[in-house]
């Protein structure tokens, strides 16, 4: 067997569509791969295709002991704690690429930091990010990442040669998006209220009741918060529901779990939307928001900013509201085609398994 695919983070969507993918695609040989599911859930949904393997106890000693088996190692979410790290032989690591999720590669950054975090507990991480990880991800084959600033930063902390494109889909069909689509109407003047969408879930990074603090000021105006609640940190949930109480502002909460189709459709209704976080999240939503000509409100020195920044891609200052009459901050007339084709190509899984290919042809011609 080539590859082993060890997929420890619960993810019934991601890693099925890593299976789907090579499964489905006739560019990929299915009988190469294996895939090692440690969650159940995820493991039910992928069962169907073949060499998908519902292992709870596969762990660092048996990574160790099987390494051998396999050409490469493919880890989706580096999810490992640092005595597990310590664990991990020369011979796994060098076999090893790591696919980044996004949240994985900054866990100890100063783009993560939580405001209520203890510092000495913080210094710990720290020194066994430095001392442990670092030295560790040193010696492993390879970082993949889907987006390019990530695949920078990967550089810039670790010093390894090898960073590569690998992309997880979106989660969304890229004709259905096109469906949903097809009938909107992108004009603003015959609209009475301009939706406002904040963050994507339910969970304290996002902030919601600070930005709902900010647009007080338009609360003369005719705008509408949206707010999707529907998974997340329950208490914290419980906690914004019960503020929202206090607030003067018209909002809608989002609470069930919608299909593929209805969440676009929830999405196509936005007409900016605001991710007050400076770490990487929340990317399969923003890209389809970006896709739709949606308008985009981030914190300037945050990844997600900078990465689209790079990219020639027009999304807004967050801290600017704060300074923004109703006029400028409800003003549409923005550059959206280079948002709209960026995302085109990564909404598109042909060009997914494409950056696959590539990958796995990579990983042939270095063992020669």
């Amino acid at each position: 067997m080539k590859y082993l695919h060890y997929m420890k983070i619960p993810s019934p969507v991601y890693n099925n569509m890593i299976i789907e993918m090579i499964a489905n695609n006739k560019q990929f040989d299915i009988n190469e791969h294996e895939f090692i599911i440690t969650n159940r859930e995820s493991f039910e949904v992928s069962k169907k295709y073949k060499n998908v393997i519902f292992d709870p106890n596969y762990n660092v000693d048996k990574i160790n002991h099987n390494s051998r088996n396999y050409d490469y190692i493919f880890i989706h979410g580096f999810s490992f704690k640092y005595y597990e790290q310590l664990l991990l032989k020369k011979k796994s690591l060098k076999k090893m690429i790591w696919c980044v999720w996004g949240h994985d590669l900054y866990k100890i950054s100063e783009y993560n930091r939580r405001e209520d975090e203890n510092p000495i507990l913080r210094l710990i991480k720290k020194i066994l990010f430095y001392t442990v990880q670092i030295p560790k991800i040193k010696n492993i084959f390879a970082i993949g990442a889907g987006f390019e600033y990530d695949r920078l930063e990967a550089k810039k902390i670790y010093g390894i040669k090898n960073v590569v494109s690998a992309p997880y889909g979106l989660g969304y069909d890229l004709a259905l998006i096109d469906k949903v689509m097809m009938n909107y109407d992108s004009s603003f003047q015959e609209r009475k209220t301009i939706n406002v969408m904040i963050g994507h879930c339910a969970y304290s990074f996002l902030k919601h009741m600070e930005v709902m603090r900010l647009l007080e000021r338009f609360k003369g105006e005719n705008i509408k918060i949206m707010l999707p609640l529907n998974y997340g940190d329950e208490r914290y949930k419980a906690e914004l529901l019960s503020a929202l109480k206090k607030t003067d502002l018209e909002y809608e909460v989002l609470l069930e779990f919608m299909k593929a189709e209805d969440y676009l459709e929830y999405l196509k209704k936005v007409d900016i939307a605001i991710f007050d976080f400076k770490h990487q999240a929340a990317m399969a939503t923003i890209m389809i928001l970006l896709y739709m000509g949606k308008k985009i409100y981030l914190p300037k020195d945050s990844i997600v900013y900078k990465g689209f920044l790079k990219e020639g891609i027009e999304v807004f200052d967050y801290e600017k509201i704060q300074d923004e009459s109703y006029e400028i901050f409800s003003d549409f007339s923005f550059d959206k085609s280079k948002g709209i084709q960026f995302t085109r190509k990564r909404l598109d899984i042909n060009w997914i398994s494409g950056e696959w290919k590539a990958l796995f042809d990579f990983c042939e011609r270095s063992k020669l």
